[in-house]
């Protein structure tokens, strides 16, 4: 089969660095063709040359069998190439409406047709799911994942082949990622070829049909989506077995540093027990609205829990102390799954972020002393391997991964026991995640507790001492590192046990 797009020898150099080496890559009709690998290994750049953002050194690149030299962006979308870039071109001070027709407007005899504009603008929005804005709406009063709706919206409001798209789950909803995939079907059903660029490997198996590595600029491995587990691709991206991601699980936990039991919450939880020991990982998995984030939620008192206990240290926590302020004043510390809508302020400096939560710690008189804080944040710079150092850079232009970095770095400026991370290595390349491993670990070595909730089996397999799974808002699994299986986990996150006893109790 003629492929709808391809790519042959495509080399792209910059100063003292080869982002692409000689690349191969097509993509087909009717198929959503996933690319993957860690930051700087190519994927992106690809993208920009066949986005015409900029010219490649050597090679070609073709469209239904023809050879077509793509020379800006507006050329490529003339020959029906539209593409979603991470770093999103709308006009923040201009209506929804506006940046859908900007440069492209619809006008009778010089006027503005403004109606037929905004109806339009309606019915693209709905074809991408995104009904629900409204195209009077000033982009800058949306969230960032409404503007990346209305991007996706621009983007196929054109007449396409080929759709570019460049980590388009990042800034979305579990429930909004679900609406875009089923767009993409259309998509993929109309014929459409899709090069789609994630950090997400658990979205493979949902939205594509073939996967390719990149590594170090070079395609080391084109494979079918159903024949690509995640060790497999875990091994092609960072040329290293699992196992070598992943450190040894060392020492032995202490006494309960948090337990709960009974725990009900108006958001879902109902009856929980569980245990977090000193020095221990206890990971907790689950299906998506299983319950697992709201326990992160209802520990930082950010859920109202209406039944039950909870013990700090021996120690029961009324419920009036139940709150972030008073936690955090007792060595417990949150970090959101949604990094960029809670966890961080990302218009504000990498320092700030660093030390927002503990400022008193830098006060004098009533005066914020500078000078300590930035001693602490550069120590802790050094201290998790922020690359490139950047103290003063706005937090919004950093990768993902070192914007989780910055989250964490928030907890290691005061004295923090007790530390729950939801879902920390989400959105991140392996190579940042790998990373995060051994910041989790040291963290458990150096004695404090780790409440690590996550979405991926391998984390919870090679990366807790004990695991809960979640299922419906119970605990329906308890097990130690060595009991546990990929079979079994699957088993108790679907809660087949839970339902066959029920059965056999009716």
């Amino acid at each position: 089969m003629m492929p709808l797009l391809g790519v042959t020898g495509m080399t792209k150099r910059f100063p003292g660095v080869v982002a692409l080496d000689s690349v191969d890559f097509e993509v087909r009709a009717g198929e959503v063709h996933v690319l993957v690998g860690e930051n700087g290994a190519g994927k992106s750049t690809l993208v920009k040359v066949l986005a015409g953002s900029f010219p490649p050194d050597a090679g070609t690149v073709s469209l239904d069998g023809a050879e077509c030299s793509i020379r800006s962006p507006s050329h490529a979308r003339a020959v029906g190439i539209s593409v979603v870039f991470q770093e999103l071109s709308l006009v923040p001070q201009m209506s929804v409406a506006e940046n859908l027709f900007l440069g492209r407007e619809e006008t009778t005899s010089g006027l503005l047709r403004r109606r037929t504009m905004a109806r339009r603008a309606r019915e693209a929005l709905e074809s991408v799911g995104a009904s629900s804005i409204p195209p009077a709406i000033l982009v800058r009063d949306l969230s960032p994942a409404a503007r990346y709706l209305v991007e996706f919206a621009k983007a196929t409001m054109a007449r396409f082949t080929v759709l570019l798209l460049d980590e388009p789950t990042a800034s979305l909803t579990s429930h909004e990622a679900e609406r875009l995939f089923t767009v993409i079907d259309r998509f993929r059903a109309e014929g459409k070829g899709i090069v789609y660029i994630t950090h997400r490997l658990e979205e493979l198996a949902r939205v594509g049909d073939r996967v390719t590595v990149f590594r170090d600029g070079r395609r080391v491995a084109t494979l079918p989506v159903r024949g690509a587990g995640q060790e497999v691709l875990i091994k092609y991206m960072t040329g290293r077995e699992v196992q070598e991601v992943f450190p040894p699980l060392r020492g032995t936990p202490g006494d309960a540093a948090l337990r709960a039991r009974g725990m009900t919450t108006a958001s879902g939880l109902r009856n929980v027990d569980l245990d977090l020991h000193a020095g221990e990982i206890l990971g907790v998995g689950g299906l998506i609205g299983c319950g697992k984030s709201e326990l992160g939620r209802a520990l930082f008192g950010l859920e109202k829990v209406t039944a039950g206990t909870v013990e700090l240290f021996g120690q029961p926590v009324p419920g009036a102390a139940l709150r972030p302020d008073a936690l955090i004043q007792r060595g417990v510390m949150y970090f959101p799954a949604d990094r960029r809508g809670e966890g961080l302020v990302l218009n504000r400096p990498v320092i700030e972020n660093i030390t927002l939560a503990s400022l008193p710690s830098f006060e004098r008189a009533g005066l914020l002393q500078k000078s300590a804080e930035w001693k602490t944040g550069l120590r802790l710079i050094d201290r998790v391997r922020l690359r490139p150092p950047q103290p003063g850079a706005r937090t919004a232009v950093l990768s993902g991964g070192n914007q989780q970095k910055v989250m964490l770095m928030k907890g290691l400026v005061r004295a923090v026991r007790i530390y729950l991370f939801d879902e920390p290595t989400q959105g991140i390349d392996i190579g940042a995640k790998a990373e995060i491993y051994q910041f989790l670990h040291r963290l458990a070595a150096d004695g404090a507790a780790v409440l690590f909730i996550t979405s991926d089996l391998l984390e919870l397999l090679n990366m807790c001492h004990r695991m809960i799974i979640f299922y419906r808002g119970r605990v329906s699994a308890a097990l130690a590192h060595g009991e546990a299986t990929e079979e079994r986990l699957l088993r108790h996150y679907f809660g087949e046990i839970q339902e066959a006893i029920r059965e056999r109790a009716g």
